[in-house]
Formats: C-alpha cells, structure tokens, sequence
C-alpha cells in the first residue's frame, strides 16, 4: 500500500493567510525591532506574548465560538499553525514555544471533558499551560519517570517533581504525563503546584522555567 502525503508547502487556506498577516504585523511591530534587548528586558518578550495570545486570539485558535474563540476547524488548523508559526518563529521561539505547548495541550483535550475546562480558561483571559513530560528516573517507560498516580475512591491522587518543558514558573495550568490506567495526561491548576527558582534559558526568555513539585487530587475522569 502506497501512503501520499500532502506537500506541507501547499497547505495554505484563506483563512490561515489573514491570520498570518496578522501575526506578521504583530511581529514587525512588537518583536523584531526589539530583537536584540529581548534577553535581557523580558518585559519585552512578556506584553509581545500577551497581545499575540489576546489581542490576536492565538490562545483561543480551537476554543468554540459559542466560548469566545475562533473555533478553527480540524480542515483549517495545519494550514493555520504552519502560516503561523513561519511568522512567529522569524519574531521569537521562545513565545512559539509556550504557544506551541498550549495548542498541543488543547488540540489533545478536544472530545474529551477536559476541553470545555480548558476553553473556559482559555476565554477568561491571559492563560499559559506547562507540559509537564516524564521525567529521568528508573521506570520501565524507557528510562523515563512518570508522575505518580493512587486512586482513592472517586478521586486520584497525583504526586511528581521535575522540570516540565514550558513555563513552569508562571503556567497557570500543568498538562503532566503520569501513570493512570496506562499512560494519560492529567490537568492540574497551579495552585496545585510548588514552583522553584526560575531558571533562564537565553533565545527562551518568554518560557520561565522551573523545577516544580505536583501534589493534587482530581476526579477520575
């Protein structure tokens, strides 16, 4: 059996087109003239980020309009987050990273209960979600640690401690890899979390990162 695939050069939509001439003027206008202090004034990097995620919608791109979002279909969206992400990534990885965290975070919520949690938090206001991965440890899950997971009656307990990808000095919401029935993704509130010391990491200013301790009890879901 012969696999075709769509050349990723040809996935344009008008759709995807207006949003990435938005992005590109957001660029010009509040990232590359400052591209070189960026590293050093993080305020920069801090209210660039917050007029993309808001003032342009790119935090609410899979949100239902009925919530407030663009309500991107699944036809539109690689179209969309290709022209996009060309124009982000010309500005600033490292708020193309925290945005990246939290599209993938939100795309693998959807048909899930979780997705009405997280497009109500995504249509509040400004949010940031952390992807909290395996850590090093000595699992069987190829030399990696998940986070721990003890059902206690209609509720689960969730333990772990290390350093996620994104954000975790300042995400409000941690997407963590852990051991429930296999391998799934619990969402935990920061509240729920004891951050570290930030930890800077130069071209990545926008994603403050940290060591963090999770300790949070969900309903099974």
């Amino acid at each position: 059996m012969k696999l075709e695939f769509e050349n990723i050069s040809e996935l344009r939509s008008d759709v995807a087109e207006m949003l990435a001439k938005s992005v590109r003027e957001w660029a010009e206008k509040e990232v590359l003239p400052y591209r070189a202090r960026i590293d050093d004034e993080v305020e920069i990097a801090d209210k660039a980020l917050k007029k993309l995620f808001l003032d342009i919608g790119m935090q609410k791109l899979v949100v239902p309009e009925a919530k407030g979002g663009a309500g991107i279909s699944f036809d539109d969206l690689p179209a969309v987050l290709l022209r996009s992400f060309e124009e982000i990534g010309k500005a600033d990885a490292g708020i193309g990273f925290v945005l990246s965290a939290l599209i993938s975070a939100s795309v693998s919520s959807m048909g899930t209960e979780f997705f009405d949690y997280l497009s109500d938090k995504l249509s509040a206001g400004l949010c940031k979600i952390a992807i909290f991965p395996p850590q090093f440890g000595k699992s069987e899950f190829k030399g990696f640690e998940l986070a721990k997971t003890v059902a206690v009656g209609d509720k689960i307990k969730l333990k772990g401690f290390g350093r996620p990808l994104n954000s975790g000095y300042d995400a409000d919401i941690f997407a963590v890899f852990c051991n429930y029935s296999g391998i799934s993704v619990a969402f935990v509130d920061a509240e729920n979390v004891e951050r570290g010391e930030q930890i800077k990491s130069t071209g990545l200013v926008a994603s403050k990162n940290c060591d963090v301790r999770i300790n949070a009890e969900i309903d099974k879901r």
